[in-house]
């Protein structure tokens, strides 16, 4: 069970669960990176995702796919996942880690009827500190992590350590920090969601009645329910993730230079509108198919993922 259950008789330590953290993120970011590489590559494209447009570069997910195979070879497709796998590794153990001790801090300090009889909205408010908590401590290498899918050919960072060296030469030590208040906008809330829908959608199947004895049910439950609640958490909070993503590529134009326009933002609001009035409410929901794809194949890897892992652990402890 995701979160704090004082009915839950497993032995599991912090350190479990930062272990169990990491596992599921290496799994979910080794399986999927290229849904990630494709939905960056689309929400960077200031033309329109279409094929009546002759300026834009993509004119939608299969095209993207092709064109990278074509132009940059089947390695592309897994472009950044060094940076990513690092990204997904810290996000799963801090987060998750997180969201236990804060569930577990809210059991002991807050009435019963908020912790036990409304866990959905419990979790939702203790999976936003711990979605916070995670993306302050990870937005350096989000960034580069954006940096290296954003670039082409030929590449401007040749390898991890010499990104990090021009970063902190032509930006300082806050370019590290690029688009944290969108990342912070979209992730709390986000991260809430998906706890709460999580939580929501997990009593709900376990509430229903099955007339078969359907193998691994356990474990179908929680991908269906990680999955349905990555969709809808990432539903609500889309438009900043493409705001985020054109944010960590300002002052990175040299590598953006034969992909299209290349507009400058000034913050976060100032992105928002200028997408609006020169894209259009669709602007802000470039790349969302492949988005929802890997939000709610994601969601729902990791959180099974996890489950399983704190299984293994706490069977281990009990040898």
């Amino acid at each position: 069970m995701v979160g704090f259950d004082p009915q839950d008789k497993r032995q599991l330590t912090y350190k479990d669960y930062v272990v169990a953290g990491a596992i599921s993120g290496t799994m979910s970011r080794a399986l999927l990176q290229p849904l990630d590489v494709i939905k960056i590559r689309l929400q960077l494209q200031v033309e329109p995702v279409s094929r009546k447009s002759a300026t834009s570069k993509y004119f939608g997910f299969t095209h993207v796919v092709s064109s990278m195979l074509r132009e940059e070879g089947v390695a592309s497709l897994w472009k950044g996942h060094i940076p990513a796998q690092f990204l997904t590794v810290i996000y799963g153990l801090v987060q998750f880690s997180s969201f236990e001790f804060f569930t577990k801090t809210a059991f002991v300090m807050m009435p019963e009827h908020y912790t036990e009889k409304l866990q959905p909205m419990s979790h939702l408010i203790c999976g936003s500190l711990a979605g916070g908590v995670s993306t302050i401590v990870v937005q350096p290498v989000d960034v580069i992590r954006t940096r290296f899918v954003a670039q082409g050919e030929p590449k401007v960072y040749k390898h991890l350590h010499n990104a990090c060296i021009q970063i902190a030469k032509k930006e300082s030590i806050f370019g590290f920090w690029r688009g944290l208040a969108p990342s912070l906008i979209l992730v709390i809330p986000q991260t809430g969601l998906q706890f709460g829908f999580h939580k929501f959608f997990t009593s709900s199947l376990k509430n229903m009645n099955y007339s078969l004895q359907i193998p691994y049910i356990y474990e179908i439950r929680t991908f269906v329910s990680g999955m349905s609640s990555g969709i809808c958490a990432k539903l609500v909070v889309y438009p900043f993730d493409v705001v985020k993503k054109r944010l960590q590529v300002q002052g990175f134009h040299e590598a953006r230079a034969k992909f299209g326009h290349l507009p400058i933002y000034t913050g976060t609001w100032h992105c928002l509108k200028t997408v609006m009035i020169q894209e259009g409410l669709r602007g802000l929901y470039k790349g969302l198919f492949p988005t929802l794809l890997k939000a709610g194949s994601v969601s729902g890897v990791t959180f099974t993922t996890y489950e399983i892992a704190c299984h293994v652990l706490a069977n281990i402890h009990m040898r």
